[in-house]
């Protein structure tokens, strides 16, 4: 009888965990659908804002979304403790400010597709700083998802190559190395405090931090001059389809949501998970570029996808297993 209990125990806490992590699989393969289009959405929105203007607009817009959520959601918790608030806002400085300026930055100097060439580093810096921090284990199975996530963004690399080592795109192809290193710090940094406050909390604390500083900076960039900030921007443009469906997908699908997915993402896995998925953001970033930008797609496409999800499903199935193994040892 006791035997009997303790198996369907354990069936019913894996079964729990699989669903979980299939759900987390399913949201991550929407952040990158979203994500992967940001370079491109961006390259249309800063014809018309500077960076630093797209970032204050994104993170404002996020901040007040989440602050409400909070609001509505939060009322039967524990408050926030000040420590805790104090590193969700370093957080937001980091993941919000430093992470979207430098990727702005980077796109008004380099072409869509070599930027998102380059946003599998996310994958490689996050893996290696929870090695270094001892959250993470180095596996087979995830040096080996690396080593086909990077074979096959190395494919697309290659018929890239002279616009990544462009000597005028250079320094904005740098700029977006640096945005993705800031990022994967970020998601290996917050999962601590994401599962301690809650996805909705840490977002509000993150974004309210990020959308304060950004705006005393355009503040003083504008010289606290709103009036002829605004006349300085083609209203125009505002009125132009483009555009506007550029800006929202940039506010709403590549920042309120992507992030809040994120969040609640990591709640579940490990940032090694959330980053590995990164790897599909050049094949989804290349299909757009094309579709929009007219920017040609590699002969290489196909095969690189092959390599991509190879790598994905390796990773995805032994980290399910090793899931599942933590939920038999507690029983």
């Amino acid at each position: 009888m006791f035997f009997t209990f303790a198996k369907s125990t354990e069936d019913a806490g894996e079964s729990r965990v699989k669903n979980k992590f299939v759900t987390s699989l399913v949201l991550l393969f929407i952040v990158q659908l979203l994500f992967g289009g940001l370079p491109v959405a961006s390259k249309i929105v800063l014809r018309v804002l500077t960076p630093w203007e797209t970032v204050t607009l994104r993170s404002i817009a996020a901040a007040l979304v989440f602050l409400l959520l909070a609001l509505v959601t939060s009322k039967d918790k524990a408050p926030v403790r000040f420590a805790d608030k104090f590193k969700i806002a370093l957080l937001g400085l980091l993941g919000v400010s430093a992470n979207q300026f430098s990727l702005f930055l980077g796109l008004q100097k380099t072409t869509a597709a070599a930027a998102v060439i380059l946003s599998p580093n996310i994958a490689f810096v996050a893996l290696l700083l929870s090695v270094l921090l001892g959250r993470e284990l180095w596996t087979k199975t995830k040096v080996l998802n690396l080593l086909c996530g990077f074979l096959g963004v190395a494919l697309l690399f290659s018929s890239h190559i002279a616009e990544v080592f462009d000597r005028q795109g250079f320094l904005g192809n740098l700029f977006c190395v640096f945005s993705t290193t800031f990022f994967a710090s970020y998601l290996v940094l917050s999962k601590p405090l994401i599962q301690r406050v809650g996805a909705i909390r840490f977002s509000a604390g993150a974004f309210a931090a990020a959308a304060a500083f950004n705006a005393v900076v355009l503040g003083q960039l504008w010289g606290w001059d709103l009036a002829g900030a605004l006349g300085r921007i083609n209203e125009v443009s505002f009125l132009q389809a483009p555009f506007v469906y550029a800006l929202l997908h940039l506010v709403v699908g590549a920042t309120i949501i992507t992030y809040f997915l994120n969040a609640v993402v990591l709640t579940n896995v490990d940032p090694g998970i959330v980053s590995g998925f990164v790897c599909l953001q050049p094949l989804i970033g290349i299909t757009a570029s094309h579709w929009i930008l007219a920017e040609k797609v590699p002969s290489s496409y196909f095969v690189s996808l092959a390599f991509i999800l190879f790598g994905l499903a390796l990773l995805a199935h032994q980290s399910l297993r090793s899931s599942q193994s933590k939920v038999t040892s507690k029983i």
